[in-house]
């Protein structure tokens, strides 16, 4: 607000539309208060590992999971907070507004892109566990600790910020040419 403020009182409104976007994205920068990231990973991570423990099952690994551990006959996960996903929804919100800012002209189509984010980091992180689950369920606990744990984040979060491309793309195309097709009928 304050940045925003010498922009209008200093250069001008001409100024600060101009770089208005840039402006309200440093929104981002702000850090969610602990007291809020407790409230909302907790239910997070339940969610996760009550639906990593279907596709467990689905995929035939034995696991009986409590509250926000999966137990296998191998090993029992932890679904940390670390591992809730609300990194990864904050992550793709912020790569999701980014790409529609540059990818997308509408606001239905930037809203609906960015809206996206969130389930989709979700799922997101429900496979992660699931894959995580399963690794560990068939090459032993190792697979949930250091640097291979890290890459299966990593890639999968490059998958899903990738797929934000992809959607808004897909999306801004559509409309490109659905617009053109109702310009040549009229």
């Amino acid at each position: 607000m304050v940045i925003a403020g010498i922009i209008l009182f200093v250069p001008g409104k001409a100024h600060l539309k101009t770089i208005a976007f840039p402006v309200a994205f440093l929104i981002f920068m702000i850090p969610i208060p602990t007291i809020v990231i407790q409230k909302i990973t907790f239910p997070m991570r339940l969610f996760a590992s009550r639906y990593a423990s279907h596709i467990l099952d689905y995929l035939a690994v034995p696991a009986i999971r409590k509250g926000n551990v999966i137990h296998l006959p191998n090993t029992a996960l932890n679904v940390a907070e670390a591992c809730s996903g609300i990194r990864s929804i904050i992550s793709l919100l912020t790569i999701g507004t980014l790409i529609v800012y540059f990818n997308n002209k509408t606001l239905w189509q930037r809203l609906l892109v960015i809206l996206t984010t969130v389930p989709v980091a979700i799922a997101v992180n429900v496979f992660r566990i699931s894959l995580t689950a399963f690794l560990v369920f068939n090459f032993g606990p190792e697979a949930a600790r250091g640097l291979f744990h890290e890459l299966i984040g990593a890639a999968l979060f490059l998958r899903a910020a990738a797929f934000f491309y992809l959607f808004s793309s897909i999306l801004s195309r559509l409309v490109q040419v659905y617009k053109g097709k109702f310009e040549k009928r009229g």
